[in-house]
């Protein structure tokens, strides 16, 4: 009686183990193929760049200059330019607000 309860039990065992491992075949085929779904975007597949998503984007644009050991801004010796205001202008334009553009408040 013994061996015909543990002969089942191994039946049982080895039907729900054989089961189970149809079901992980199964899962591990669509984590493939949602992997490779996720793979792609409009640069390596025909998807429109609007299918993207708000993700990674683009990587930034990066400076082609040359790093140097100078300080951004005007260096040392430099003779700097500035544009003074005159006393009395060439010309003077007013520029006034049209009336259906002031706002009461």
């Amino acid at each position: 009686m013994k061996d015909i309860d543990n002969n089942k039990l191994i039946e049982q065992l080895l039907e729900r183990i054989a089961k189970l491992e149809a079901i992980i075949a199964e899962q591990a085929e669509r984590i493939k193929q949602l992997e490779e779904k996720l793979a792609k975007n409009s640069k390596n597949s025909s998807k429109p760049p609007s299918s993207d998503g708000l993700g990674k984007g683009s990587p930034k644009p990066r400076s082609l200059r040359k790093k140097t050991n100078k300080k951004s801004g005007g260096q040392k010796g430099h003779k700097g330019n500035t544009l003074l205001q005159k006393s009395q202008p060439d010309s003077i334009v007013k520029h006034s607000i049209p009336q259906f553009l002031v706002l009461d408040k």
